[in-house]
């Protein structure tokens, strides 16, 4: 079922993206506004590895589960990694619950740990290649009817005033918009 309801997101990022993608996905009228396309920003050139943070544990494993999917699609640009990690004190939990939705993990032997350090771990995530991962997320909007205008946006107001659904996805760019 189509929603009838426009949704304009600001910022085509990651984030952006993706917000747009399930918005489109959910039946929404959904357009991107951005400065310039995601291939043409420093973000097409950063390193991005999956890692669990302190946060929303629902968003982090979400958002794992997705990526574990994407691994089998190579114009995704998502790889299965293994992270070592050393750290300055004891681990003590051997199955920590933020290790679950990881595809692996294990706490290194002392052997394993060089010093100074008290412990490691190595965790096996993935890793994302924005230059692969940013036009796939661009296609795949695209692919749901989604529409991607380079405009620059300087005020949020001026677009809220010709759409009734905004969001704003412009990371750092949010600076000039506040």
């Amino acid at each position: 079922m189509q929603n009838v309801l426009d949704v304009t997101v600001v910022g085509s990022g990651v984030s952006g993206l993706t917000t747009a993608i399930r918005l489109a996905e959910a039946g929404f009228s959904t357009s991107i506004l951005t400065r310039e396309r995601a291939t043409d920003t420093t973000s097409i050139v950063a390193a991005a590895i999956w890692f669990p943070e302190p946060g929303s544990r629902s968003f982090m494993e979400r958002s794992l589960e997705v990526f574990l999917e994407l691994i089998g699609d190579q114009s995704a640009g998502v790889y299965p990694l293994d992270v070592t990690e050393y750290l300055d004190y004891p681990l003590e939990d051997a199955n920590p619950s933020w290790a679950q939705p990881l595809r692996s993990y294990r706490i290194l032997t002392a052997d394993e740990v060089p010093a100074p350090f008290a412990s490691g771990h190595v965790l096996g995530t993935v890793r994302i290649e924005p230059p692969i991962y940013l036009p796939y997320l661009e296609n795949r909007f695209e692919t749901l009817g989604g529409v991607i205008t380079e405009q620059e946006v300087t005020d949020l107001s001026d677009v809220a005033a010709e759409n009734r659904v905004v969001v704003n996805c412009t990371g750092l760019g949010a600076r000039s918009l506040v």
